[in-house]
């Protein structure tokens, strides 16, 4: 069973800041048998690329969703630690959120949280809009995560969904998309780990 890390630079489960992640989590617990941990931003923290707070402690709070409805808004928490008990619910997914970078996050998750000897592979994303172009991968904070996951040799991908219209938050407005567009994700990086 390949044990998965994800990260992003869009946050935690947030309809507005981060509204792709749910879905491709949702993908992953329902089309893998990846032990899935997930480490991200608690906000927003985009156009960042590879950066690091210097000298600043790192506040940590763990949040609780439902898998199966993505475009479920609740969640449980925050909570200063990991609750057992919200842990335990094949219903739930934890959420440790880190006032961090993406680089940070996936630093401090492969190091502190989950284990480096206990991660195959780092997934950052799914971002927000494409990270095409040498301007937007370069400061990508998508990208960030996934080169600090690779400096700590893991695989890494680095996944972007590109959206047609942000007017009205339309691309949120389309569940059947966000479902279709993880799924592959999901299976995309599934063949490639097999290379």
């Amino acid at each position: 069973m390949p044990r998965v890390l994800l990260t992003n630079d869009d946050g935690g489960p947030n309809d507005v800041t981060s509204p792709y992640v749910k879905y491709f989590v949702e993908a992953v617990e329902t089309l893998t048998d990846w032990d899935l941990s997930i480490v991200v931003p608690s906000t927003q923290k985009s156009w960042i690329g590879k950066a690091y707070f210097a000298g600043r402690d790192v506040k940590v709070s763990y949040v609780y969703s439902t898998i199966a409805n993505p475009e479920d808004n609740s969640i449980h928490g925050p909570y200063a630690y990991p609750q057992p008990k919200l842990q335990a619910d094949k219903k739930l997914k934890e959420w440790c959120l880190l006032d961090a970078t993406p680089a940070t996050c996936a630093d401090i998750g492969l190091n502190h949280i989950v284990g480096n000897d206990k991660i195959d592979f780092v997934v950052s994303g799914p971002n927000v809009g494409r990270n095409t172009t040498a301007l937007y991968s370069m400061s990508s904070g998508t990208i960030g995560g996934a080169m600090e996951a690779h400096h700590h040799g893991k695989k890494a991908f680095a996944l972007s969904y590109s959206f047609d219209s942000f007017k009205g938050n339309d691309f949120q407005s389309k569940p059947a998309i966000l479902k279709e567009a993880s799924k592959i994700a999901v299976n995309v990086i599934d063949k490639l780990l097999r290379f």
